[in-house]
């Protein structure tokens, strides 16, 4: 049976254990998943200037990590240029009606931990965004009503 020379096999046994990991991390990783994320519209939402409730436009920013999103400023969040911003993995744009509940399908990049909601409110009088865990998605809700959102649970 052949041998091989020592200094090759050593050679070998190093490119294997440098290659491996990576390997085996690449055939690991999964591609987009589709998540579900319900959004609950109030009937007092988004109120226009002649006083009559109106849909809300929101984006929604898939993120890595939660605090770059909590110090972004307003004019970022509400950029064209979102796709240009390293913290944001994908976003998408969806719109929540008056009075009525939503189901919006996300597809998921497999590194997000993190769902950043920016409602785009005609005023900006209550809490515009907010930051949701991959893993509560099933569990939480988003209630739009007046300029505000919120994170609560959603009722079985």
């Amino acid at each position: 049976m052949p041998t091989l020379p020592p200094c090759l096999r050593g050679l070998c046994l190093r490119v294997l254990l440098i290659c491996l990991p990576a390997l085996i991390a690449t055939s690991c990783q999964s591609g987009p998943y589709p998540a579900t994320l319900l959004a609950q519209g109030g009937t007092d939402l988004n109120k226009t200037f002649n006083n009559e409730p109106s849909a809300v436009n929101i984006r929604i920013l898939q993120l890595k990590k939660r605090d770059v999103f909590d110090s972004a400023t307003d004019a970022e969040l509400k950029s064209a240029d979102l796709k240009d911003k390293p913290w944001v993995t994908s976003y998408s744009e969806a719109k929540v009606r008056v009075g009525k509940a939503r189901e919006i399908e996300v597809m998921v990049q497999p590194e997000v931990l993190f769902l950043g909601i920016v409602g785009l409110f005609n005023e900006k009088d209550g809490d515009w965004r907010t930051v949701i865990d991959i893993d509560t998605l099933s569990s939480d809700k988003l209630v739009f009503d007046k300029y505000a959102l919120s994170v609560q649970p959603r009722e079985e």
